[in-house]
């Protein structure tokens, strides 16, 4: 079957498209036939070498996948043959055929194309666990980082379904006529910021990089700055000092992954965020959709920072 490795890490340059055996469902997995694969932030990661505990390339990237079950191991219902789901998978999302443990499956509704599907999947997930531990209540204000990548604008549609007063950095025309159109009223520039009576209940923010410290200024008292992803690279070593600077405000800070959930409530939230978005109270946003050939373009597009929505490889 045909794969993408990551033969050295590198530039998008270091993507490669080779063959490799068909791999074969064991006990409680299901071969999975794929029909998109999604390409995220933690592909780039991946890619670059940065991403913690992979120290050597040479393997398939990827890491969320829709498509057709195949085949199913022993101790697994044959009613998951030829039912379309989406899947998250540890690494080796960039190939024709990929095998998962059912664990893993949530089937996706018929109303919801593939491609839709995968610009929700991990995005949605972080964005509605990461609202979670920031604690919020209605009306309560909440500024998002990088609202127009693929967390940042689930984090958003989330956060104004849950009726908060959302607030995000002034962005290209595309996104902010995107964020718009979602009921995004508050740009906020920071170098025009006021003060206090601007602060924020909660931050959420899957950029971190060396401006993180930064933003901890914009935090109430009791206020809580979850940190869910490095888009721009990990902050600077001593950011917490900002932290400590604010002691008597008693902010909290929470780094999130989805790691840490377990794959039943995994599923369950997920099929709650298909049905959201079937109904019509979220947009799945697909940003390009490029042949599974093309995932050397697909990283510099996303790299690029100038798209909304997902970026998809259709096999």
């Amino acid at each position: 079957m045909k794969v993408i490795k990551i033969e050295a890490f590198g530039g998008p340059e270091m993507l490669s498209l080779t063959t490799v055996p068909a791999p074969v469902a064991k006990e409680n997995e299901v071969l999975i036939n794929v029909e998109s694969c999604g390409v995220g932030g933690v592909d780039i990661l991946l890619r670059k070498g940065l991403y913690p505990g992979l120290d050597n390339a040479g393997f398939i990237p990827g890491m969320e996948i829709v498509g057709i079950v195949n085949s199913v191991g022993a101790n697994v219902s044959e009613e998951w043959i030829s039912k379309r789901v989406y899947a998250m998978t540890t690494l080796g999302g960039y190939a024709e055929q990929v095998v998962v443990n059912e664990s893993a499956l949530v089937e996706v509704p018929e109303k919801l194309l593939s491609d839709q599907a995968l610009s929700l999947g991990i995005n949605a997930l972080v964005a509605y666990y990461s609202l979670q531990r920031a604690r919020l209540s209605e009306g309560e204000r909440v500024y998002v980082r990088g609202a127009g990548g693929g967390i940042g604008s689930l984090t958003v549609q989330l956060a104004l379904a849950n009726k908060y007063e959302v607030s995000v950095a002034p962005t290209a025309a595309l996104q902010r006529g995107k964020l718009q159109h979602l009921g995004v009223r508050n740009f906020i520039d920071l170098s025009q910021w006021e003060g206090d009576d601007q602060k924020f209940d909660a931050i959420i923010d899957p950029v971190a990089g060396s401006e993180l410290a930064q933003y901890i200024a914009l935090l109430k008292d009791n206020g809580v700055y979850v940190l869910n992803g490095v888009a721009a690279g990990f902050p600077n070593a001593d950011f917490g000092m900002e932290f400590l600077k604010r002691f008597q405000s008693s902010l909290t800070i929470t780094c999130f992954s989805l790691n840490s959930i377990s794959a039943d409530d995994i599923r369950s939230s997920l099929s709650q965020i298909f049905h959201l978005a079937v109904d019509g109270q979220i947009t799945p946003y697909v940003s390009k959709v490029l042949p599974f050939e093309e995932a050397v373009e697909a990283h510099r597009l996303l790299e690029s920072q100038t798209v909304f929505g997902k970026i998809v490889l259709k096999i």
